[in-house]
This record gives C-alpha cells, sequence and structure tokens, in this order.
C-alpha cells in the first residue's frame, strides 16, 4: 500500500533520508544537530521551510511541490536538468519495512526493527561456592533498527544494522555493508558483515533460526561477523562466493578493529552451494513452510587464515577451517545436517577439532505449530579455541540434545519459540546465546529452559 506522492528537490531528499536515519535512534544529542540544521536550512534556502513543514506535518505532504533548478541547460544528463518541468516524485509506504523513495527507483530508504525478549532458567551441578545452581531471568536479546536500500540507481545498495549490547544496552553498528550488483547473477559487498560463505547458521539471518538462537556448536566453529570484501557469483544451480577479510571475529564489538589491530596477515572463505531441486527463495530460512515443495541443498566452504606476522598475541601460524551441510524441505518437513573440522599449526603443538550438528522440524500444524529437535556433538582436541585462546578443557567432547516448538502468529514476523537444551558433558565456556553457562570442572548435566518472542517488522 502506498501513501500518496509528491514532489521534492534531491538535495533536500538527502537531507530527509539523513534525517528519518538520525530520528530513529533517538537521541536527545540527535534532536539538537536536526534543529540546528533546520535552522540553517531555513536561513540558507527557502525551500528548506516547505521541506522541513512537511517532515513534521506529514499531512501537507501531498500538496509540496519545490521548483528544480537547472543550473545548466546544456548538462542533459544532470538528475537537476530533466526535460520534465523540473519534479521529483517521492514514494513512501509499507512493503517488508517502511520504505520511503524517489519514484523512479534510484533512491530507497527502508527501515526495520526488530525485539527479541526472553526469558532463560539455567540448572547445573555446581558447588555454591563457585556459582547458584539456579540462574533465572529475563533479557532483551535484540533490540534492532534495520536500514537497507539504494543510492543513485537501483544496483548500488546499503545495509547496516544497529543493535543494543545485551548487557548494557549500548548501542552499536553490528552490521554495515555497501553492495554493488553487477548483474541479477554477480554481486560484490563491502564493510562488516556476517560470512556468508562458511556455517549456514551464520548465513541465516537470526529472525529465522529453527530454535531460539544458533546453536553451541555455532559458538565455537563460526567465523563470525568479519570486516572484508566478498563477491558472489550465483546460477539457475549453483552459488559461488569468495570472501577476503581481516579473519574470525574482526567485525564483532567486543574486538579492536582498526586495521593495524587485526591478528591476521589476511584471511580466505571460499564457499559453494548446490541447488539440487527446489527454489533458492526455501534456502533463506531453517523452516519448510506448507506451500513450498521438495528442495535439497548442498553446501561446502573453507576459510583460511594466515596469522599477523611477529604478533606477540598471535599463537596461530596457520589455520585452516572447513565445513560440509545438506538441507532437504518439503511441505512442512526440514532435516538438516552439518560438519565442521577445524585445523590449527601453532608454535606449542597442532590443533584438529570436529563437530556435528543436526536438527529437524515438522509443522504439525501448518504455518503455526512446529516441534523441533536438535543434536551438537562436539570434539575440541583438549582446547576450547586456537591461538591465543587456546585454553585446555577437563573433557574434550561436548553433547548437547534440545526440544522446542515453534509458535508461528505471523511467520517470522511474530512468533514464539520455546526449547529445552540438556548438555551431557561440562560446558567449557559461556554461550550467552544459548543459555548455556560454563561448568565446574568435572561437573556435567546442565540443563536450560528458555522461550522467547521475536517482533520483527
Amino acid at each position: 500500500m502506498n501513501a500518496p506522492s509528491f514532489s521534492f528537490r534531491p538535495d533536500c531528499l538527502c537531507g530527509l533520508l539523513i534525517l528519518s536515519c538520525l530520528t530513529s535512534v533517538g537521541t536527545t544529542e540527535t534532536v539538537d544537530v536536526l534543529q540546528d540544521a533546520a535552522r540553517i536550512g531555513r536561513q540558507t534556502d527557502p525551500a528548506f521551510e516547505q521541506a522541513w513543514e512537511a517532515l513534521v506535518q506529514p499531512e501537507v505532504a501531498s500538496d509540496l511541490q519545490v521548483p528544480v533548478p537547472c543550473p545548466d541547460e546544456n548538462e542533459a544528463d544532470d538528475l537537476a536538468c530533466d526535460a520534465d518541468p523540473g519534479w521529483l516524485d517521492l514514494d513512501a509506504g509499507y512493503d517488508h519495512g517502511f520504505y520511503l523513495g524517489t519514484a523512479d527507483g534510484n533512491f530507497k530508504l527502508r527501515m526495520l526493527g526488530l525485539l527479541q525478549t526472553r526469558y532463560y532458567s539455567n540448572w547445573r551441578d555446581i558447588d555454591a561456592s563457585v556459582g547458584d545452581r539456579l540462574e533465572a531471568g529475563f533479557v532483551l536479546e535484540r533490540a534492532s533498527l534495520i536500514f537497507t536500500g539504494n543510492v543513485l540507481n537501483p544496483q548500488l545498495q546499503y545495509w547496516f544494522v544497529l543493535n543494543g549490547e545485551r548487557s548494557s544496552g549500548t548501542r552499536f553498528v553490528e552490521e554495515a555493508r555497501i553492495s554493488y550488483a553487477f548483474s541479477d547473477a554477480l554481486l560484490m559487498q563491502i564493510g562488516r558483515l556476517r560470512n556468508p560463505a562458511f556455517l549456514r547458521e551464520l548465513d541465516i539471518s537470526y529472525t529465522r533460526q529453527l530454535g531460539i538462537d544458533r546453536s553451541y556448536y555455532h559458538s565455537v566453529f563460526s567465523t563470525g561477523v568479519l570486516e572484508g570484501i566478498t563477491l558472489t557469483g550465483q546460477t539457475p544451480q549453483f552459488r559461488l562466493i569468495g570472501f577476503l577479510s581481516d579473519g574470525r571475529h574482526s567485525g564483532s564489538v567486543s574486538r579492536t578493529k582498526d586495521f593495524f589491530q587485526d591478528q591476521t596477515d589476511f584471511a580466505l572463505t571460499v564457499g559453494g552451494d548446490w541447488k539440487l531441486f527446489g527454489e533458492w527463495a526455501q534456502y533463506g530460512d531453517f523452516a519448510s513452510w506448507a506451500d513450498e515443495g521438495p528442495a535439497l541443498f548442498a553446501g561446502l566452504s573453507m576459510h583460511y587464515e594466515h596469522g599477523e606476522t611477529h604478533d606477540v598475541l598471535g599463537v596461530d601460524e596457520d589455520f585452516i577451517s572447513w565445513t560440509a551441510d545438506l538441507t532437504y524441505e518439503n511441505a512442512g518437513f526440514m532435516a538438516f545436517v552439518s560438519t565442521v573440522g577445524r585445523h590449527a599449526q601453532q608454535s606449542n603443538g597442532n590443533i584438529d577439532q570436529t563437530g556435528v550438528m543436526m536438527m529437524s522440524s515438522y509443522q504439525v500444524v501448518p504455518e503455526k505449530f512446529e516441534p523441533y529437535v536438535r543434536y551438537e556433538y562436539v570434539d575440541f582436541d583438549g582446547v576450547i579455541n586456537t591461538g591465543a585462546l587456546a585454553l585446555p578443557v577437563s573433557d574434550s567432547s561436548l553433547n548437547v540434545l534440545s526440544l522446542g516448538i515453534n509458535w508461528y502468529f505471523a511467520r517470522h514476523a511474530c512468533k514464539w519459540t520455546t526449547e529445552v537444551l540438556h548438555s551431557f558433558d561440562p560446558v567449557p565456556f559461556t554461550s550467552a546465546n544459548t543459555g548455556l553457562l560454563v561448568d565446574q570442572a568435572g561437573r556435567n548435566g546442565q540443563t536450560v529452559l528458555g522461550t522467547q518472542l521475536q517482533l520483527f517488522f
């Protein structure tokens, strides 16, 4: 559904786009900046008065028509020198997010929001002198503002996510990328983004996961958010991705991210996906909907890092990881299996870690009620990580079983998820997004009950 269109100058459009982004952050300091900009605009450009009134009084927007001057009639290709009388139509409405853009599609801003609120209860076998056997409470996992769209033409696109840090609520840039579509089959992205080539759980948004969040298996082996440049090529049957980056978690909020502070000389990820049958749209989540036919996908990828030369903090001399997965969907039924291996050559010895994760679901009531099960196995090879974080563990293997249900009110836009996780072995490190906490050495049998309400709009 589109609101009535109106006309406006290109320079004022840029101002409105910036105002829309900044206003959504909602800080007092930002409001002061906007007010200063308004005063300056009114003093220097009479047309700004109408633009500002249209922003604060939307009901007059449909009547707003501002002449666009043509500085040079010989500049036929200039946006401000269109042969038309000089109007630039704006379009606004809701289509998978609220949007504002030009009628020709060359400029667009789409704004989305996400709320994930959870409750956890965690039971551990632990001495009272070390911690509580029961930890329970609510957490606002994510309160995200998402901005996406295009500038200058539909091929030049942007995407960035502002999220609140779970514990402090401090807002930070989780993802920010610029992309250019050379064609329908070739896409380049640069900036800070989730690695689309390694581990399918990471490639899929946290709004479209099967469970409350990604698995513990993912917490161990994922490359996380990276900073770098990626190139994706896709055909009707295959997708190939290459990603040159600063290495694992180089875009994480907890890491220093300047170019001289990363822990690698370079990192490279190469991944491929094969659609044996089905539709690529089915590859975008872990749910199988009743109106979707059979689909089968296979994925294979590799991630390599060369440690920072002469970096006293870096212990990795060579690091390589690989993963393979298989996905099947058909009219409400989904089955997924993933395996991963990691090898690190270090000055103090080599590390070889492996893992397997399997999960399945079936929509007993189509579009509504979906029970699921997930099993995870990790062999740590004696340490929880590689490099400087390769700390020893008391038990080299970990087995986790999860049972849960999804109740969909409007698919992923509004859903309620409840699950129970049980670890049969000591948990070597806390993974907050799963609710699993670090165990006391030699203890096991940790159980987590989690429930989450998600609103994505």
